[in-house]
């Protein structure tokens, strides 16, 4: 495969994670805990940050139903 044709899927593979990204957040600021955990995993492969943020903590340490 080519370097330009190699680049130019690496491209739209970003765009396809960024309509991802968008799509999870609409659903997640309307209540779905799903959309969110997805949104969650999209902007890590999207920000590459391997750390983890703030809002993971939080969510770890929170009880369902109890």
């Amino acid at each position: 495969m080519s370097i330009g044709r190699k680049q130019q899927l690496k491209q739209a593979h970003d765009k396809k994670l960024m309509d991802l990204y968008e799509s999870y957040y609409k659903t997640a600021i309307e209540g779905d805990t799903q959309s969110l955990k997805s949104f969650i995993d999209v902007a890590k492969e999207l920000f590459g940050d391997e750390k983890e943020d703030e809002l993971s903590a939080i969510l770890k340490n929170i009880k369902v139903g109890d």
